[in-house]
């Protein structure tokens, strides 16, 4: 069954006589978070320097990974290694997949087919003191978390001369600016933005 938000379940016994119990229940619902699928692509590395580890993996998500990352692990004869996992839509497998065997040392790759359950998502731009902040607002079940894009956060912090958390923090001690951080708030209360000078919605 999806991930959804029930609505109305119905129970039916039918009017046939079986040896088994004749029962039927369906579900009604809303799916709030579509489930798309991604194919997970892996390979161990134990004989690869940081500067083609790091070079793939800014090639590869450059190339259309949906997501790359890096895990230590340990491989035979106890010697330490590296997991290379890439996140990637069924479509560009096979270009990632060469990828990852022209720019590592690997012999191989891995590959499984992943159901992935998104959050619904959007990108909106606030004003705030500092000039507009993109924020990425998300909602799933009813809950809506809000968060400043981390490229205006550290354009501010560069411009401003102070850290990434001074910046976050004047954000979110802003009115309305609770969630800039990536606090939750139930939907069903409009957000005023994630600064000061933002009209709120």
């Amino acid at each position: 069954m999806p991930v959804m938000t029930t609505e109305k379940i119905g129970i039916g016994l039918g009017t046939k006589e079986f040896p088994a119990a004749n029962m039927l229940r369906a579900f009604l619902g809303e799916a709030d978070m579509p489930i798309m699928t991604v194919e997970e692509l892996s390979c161990n590395l134990d004989d690869c320097t940081g500067e083609e580890l790091g070079f793939a993996a800014e090639l590869l998500m450059k190339s259309g990974a949906l997501d790359v990352f890096m895990t230590p692990i340990q491989m035979k004869k106890f010697r330490p290694g590296t997991l290379l996992t890439v996140i990637s839509r069924p479509e560009d497998a096979e270009k990632l997949t060469e990828l990852m065997l022209r720019h590592t040392t690997t012999l191989g790759v891995r590959r499984k087919t992943c159901a992935r359950t998104c959050i619904h998502r959007s990108i909106e731009t606030r004003e705030t003191r500092f000039g507009p902040v993109h924020v990425k607002i998300s909602n799933s079940s009813g809950i809506e978390r809000c968060k400043a894009e981390y490229e205006d956060v550290a354009r501010i912090a560069l411009e401003q001369g102070i850290s990434i958390r001074d910046v976050i923090k004047e954000l979110k001690d802003c009115d309305g600016a609770t969630e800039c951080a990536g606090q939750r708030k139930e939907s069903r209360h409009r957000r005023g933005g994630v600064c000061c000078n933002n009209t709120p919605e």
